[in-house]
């Protein structure tokens, strides 16, 4: 008789845990189906339990995304099954703003919920930034900032002001509101932490949330941020004309390296170091008429013409009648870049603030603009007027003390090199945070700044510029808040440990699969990475960050 019990316990127990088993399963399941009935304002939600590869591979597919990727090779294999919730929100008639939020299991949920930008004109669904953040464990979303764009680098949503609004402000914050709520709700609590990451478009997202809403985060990755947008067009537009206006004065793309091989001469030692890489271009300072050609014109020299045109494009921009300082020149050591062939030999590659694209000014310039119509340009009449038309919209205010007070924390950085939204701007905003709110310390207390030498725009480059962004593959390897930088953010909303450094990798060719060429610190501004003097320059361990000595 206690054989027989024994069996039957035997027997029953298989049994039972595949009761509960099925029970664990459908119950995130129903989990997910019922935050389709979520009441929000102007919201309608829609829930899907994604399972299979084919279901995720489906979610890629979706027509909002420009540039679909795989499904069956996504990182997020690895956290289905999970929710997926597909937002729109209306906050005026043809206005919707478009958002998606992925929700791993619970027993998979790292307790973060983050959110990421979107970048250039915005207008589609960044699932890759979706399928990196679900399979690291967070709830996260993002959205198209409900800017209708068709073109990832279009500004003509301007013209609309309802799309305007959206993508400048309204749509990252109607989306925290609706995304954390639906977090709350699948999950049955609210996260240890809220954070926020996107670089260009996305950090001028950023920038919005700070200013505009300092309780929608806790946390706030500010990347590469278009400060001042009306004013890099008027830049890129003013560099046009110098190299236009004289048909001699045109720089070609292959003359993009001698100015770089110049600029590296003269000031890639400045650091100590000489590896291909300017570690502060506000150091830096090239004679372009000495290079001008002793005879016929090679593209190893410069007519005086190009001399001339160059000298003004890296020098300072200037209100044309008060002399006002607008915008920095062009940066030093970003010529390798492919957008530097838009911003300096004016070609056209669809870039935003190109010559025939230029920027936010497309919402006051006659909508047949095109690169020769900076030839007429009323740069005294139009700068002014460009900057007023664009107020509403810029997300450049310093003040930063709505956010401080309610103990938020905000890391910002940019690339040395990136030629898109100058650098000097985000370091000239930094100094101007401490201006508005009392000085180093009081910055210091909620805020950092990290400036990666040789970083193009948002990533690449010759210098080190993998350190933990995109999401999208921001956990391919190994990582920990000492070289990923959402990560860093995080312990310092949660732990209250201030991040001081972050490792940067650079790939050999900027190519992941051929390993890894470089490593190196970056310091938390003003200070730099300065080598010990012994030791292989291409290892992090071997720098120190110091305040530098000018």
């Amino acid at each position: 008789m206690t054989r027989l019990k024994a069996v039957m316990v035997v027997g029953v127990a298989p049994l039972a845990l595949m009761c509960v088993s099925a029970f664990a399963a459908e119950a995130p399941k129903a989990a997910c189906e019922k935050l389709a009935a979520t009441k929000i304002a102007s919201t309608a939600v829609k829930s899907t339990f994604l399972t299979t590869p084919q279901e995720l591979d489906a979610a890629f597919q979706n027509p909002d995304s420009r540039a679909t990727a795989p499904g069956a090779s996504s990182p997020a294999l690895a956290a289905l099954p999970f929710c997926r919730v597909e937002v729109t929100i209306t906050p005026a008639a043809g206005a919707d703003i478009k958002s998606e939020l992925w929700l791993p299991a619970a027993e998979k949920w790292n307790k973060r919920y983050v959110a990421v930008g979107a970048g250039g004109s915005a207008g589609t669904i960044d699932r890759g930034a979706l399928a990196g953040g679900v399979a690291a464990g967070y709830a996260v979303a993002t959205s198209d900032a409900g800017s209708h764009s068709t073109e990832l680098l279009s500004m003509s949503f301007g013209r609309n002001p309802e799309w305007a609004a959206n993508r400048a402000y309204r749509g990252v914050h109607l989306t925290a509101v609706a995304a954390k709520q639906l977090v709350q709700n699948y999950y049955q609590g609210a996260p240890r932490a809220s954070l926020f990451m996107g670089c260009s478009g996305g950090g001028y997202e950023a920038m919005s949330l700070l200013q505009r809403y300092p309780d929608d985060y806790d946390g706030v990755l500010a990347g590469d941020p278009a400060l001042h947008w009306e004013k890099i067009g008027l830049w890129q537009g003013m560099a046009y004309v110098a190299t236009h206006r004289d048909p001699s004065a045109n720089i070609s793309a292959a003359k993009l390296m001698t100015i770089n091989k110049a600029a590296l001469k003269s000031c890639d030692a400045l650091d100590g170091v000489t590896d291909g890489v300017i570690d502060d271009p506000r150091k830096c300072k090239v004679d372009f008429k000495a290079l001008q050609c002793k005879g016929a014109e090679t593209d190893e020299c410069f007519t005086p013409a190009q001399a001339e045109a160059l000298t003004k494009i890296y020098a300072p921009f200037v209100h044309p009648r008060t002399k006002e300082y607008l915008f920095p020149g062009f940066t030093y050591g970003a010529e390798t870049a492919q957008a530097a062939r838009a911003r300096l030999a004016g070609e056209a590659l669809g870039s935003t603030i190109s010559a025939g694209h230029p920027g936010p000014l497309v919402w006051t310039l006659p909508e047949n603009f095109t690169a020769k119509d900076w030839l007429t340009f009323d740069f005294d009449k139009g700068t002014d007027a460009a900057i007023k038309a664009f107020a509403p919209y810029s997300n450049s205010d310093p003040d930063l003390s709505k956010f401080k007070q309610k103990g938020g924390k905000v890391i910002m950085y940019s690339g040395w090199a990136d030629p898109n939204l100058n650098p000097e701007t985000l370091v000239n905003y930094y100094e101007q945070m401490k201006k508005k709110l009392g000085g180093d310390a009081a910055v210091n207390a909620f805020s950092r700044l990290f400036m990666a030498p040789g970083m193009n725009h948002c990533s690449g480059g010759p210098g080190p510029n993998i350190f933990g962004q995109p999401l999208a593959n921001a956990f391919d390897t190994k990582t920990d808040a000492g070289n990923n930088i959402l990560l860093a953010l995080d312990r310092w909303v949660v732990d209250g440990v201030a991040p001081e450094q972050v490792t940067a990798l650079k790939y050999v060719d900027n190519d992941k699969t051929k390993g890894v060429q470089r490593t190196r610190p970056l310091c938390a501004y003003p200070k730099v990475a300065k080598w010990s003097g012994t030791g292989s320059t291409d290892d992090a361990k071997n720098f120190s960050c110091v305040v530098p000595q000018d």
